[in-house]
């Protein structure tokens, strides 16, 4: 199958066809699905990036953060970015980027949360936040070890089944923060369990299977993912297909790659630097549209849970994040 990449959120003053690419394929799979053809009944094409900025330059690198960001929107034609990897002025860099992606907008709709070292960034016109939390990754002896969860639906047609993505850092870069096989395993579960807990159901005779990206910095080679997978064995029947997207076909480093479950997901090159020895990795999906039987009533308001977070953007202001520099023992 191919599919052209290209987005509603394009610039005025450009033609239809101004993100034409070369025909994408589907990305890689770990779990294969039935039928790799895309099946009646998916909404449009998305696409999704994640931004690993590492632990360069953080001075040097955020002075054009903005910058870099709103170009890579523009020339990819991007619906949504997770930025990750390090502590800074997160919410004013936060608010630099949105302000930066709407001053080059026609109509302002980007907004953005941000929670210790993540920012996460959308085109409103696209997708619609619902709920937002900042969760443990579930490693007791690593308490500084967080992630952000976001669910979004669509937003031309709200109803219908969501978008869960978990942005998240998994630092292993010196012995005492060591992110062994046994600790990638428990964040999977952990954050695959907050999604379960999340999803609507669309049948109740049937498995619940999420729709989900996991994005940012796993620290997962291929293998590694597999071996997640494999040790959660309770929730295999809620992952029908998990499709692996990388940077590029040999990954700057080895944890250049989003998973994506439940979707049908393309590979597509970025082309992009972090600003770090990171490359962009660019998640273009699909996913199926039917609504969810017990949430329909529930699509046309939107539902976003009181935890520590900011938005910005153009609604009313939100609680500044809480301080989680208390947390000793972690590298950030």
């Amino acid at each position: 199958m191919e599919l052209f990449s290209g987005s509603a959120a394009q610039p005025a003053d450009k033609p239809a066809d101004w993100c034409a690419e070369p025909p994408l394929q589907p990305a890689n799979y770990l779990i294969i699905r039935p039928s790799v053809a895309l099946p009646g009944g998916y909404c449009e094409f998305y696409k999704i990036a994640f931004c690993n900025i590492g632990w360069g330059s953080i001075t040097r690198y955020m002075d054009g953060l903005a910058t870099e960001i709103c170009e890579m929107v523009r020339a990819k034609c991007v619906d949504a970015v997770g930025i990750g990897g390090h502590q800074s002025h997160y919410p004013c860099d936060m608010l630099r980027v949105v302000t930066k992606l709407n001053d080059s907008a026609e109509q302002p709709a980007w907004k953005g949360r941000s929670d210790g070292h993540y920012i996460f960034v959308w085109n409103s016109d696209r997708l619609v936040l619902t709920t937002y939390n900042y969760i443990s990754c579930g490693i007791a002896e690593h308490p500084w070890r967080m992630a952000q969860y976001l669910q979004f639906r669509h937003a031309e047609s709200q109803p219908g089944p969501p978008l869960h993505v978990c942005h998240c850092h998994s630092p292993s870069s010196f012995r005492c923060i060591e992110l062994t096989d046994d600790r990638r395993e428990r964040i999977f579960k952990a954050l695959w369990a907050h999604v379960m807990s999340n999803d609507p159901v669309e049948d109740p005779g049937s498995a619940v299977r999420p729709v989900a990206i996991f994005g940012g910095d796993f620290d997962c080679k291929s293998l590694q993912w597999l071996l997640c997978l494999k040790k959660a064995k309770a929730t295999q029947a809620s992952r029908q297909s998990v499709q692996l997207c990388i940077s590029k076909p040999i990954p700057s480093h080895h944890s250049d790659r989003a998973a994506v479950f439940n979707a049908f997901a393309f590979q597509e090159d970025s082309g992009w630097t972090s600003g770090s020895d990171h490359d962009v990795v660019l998640v273009p999906l699909c996913w199926r549209r039917h609504p969810p039987a017990s949430a329909a009533h529930a699509a046309d308001t939107e539902r976003v849970e009181a935890t520590p977070c900011r938005t910005l953007g153009h609604g009313p202001a939100e609680p500044a994040p809480r301080d989680y520099s208390t947390c000793r023992g972690g590298p950030y």
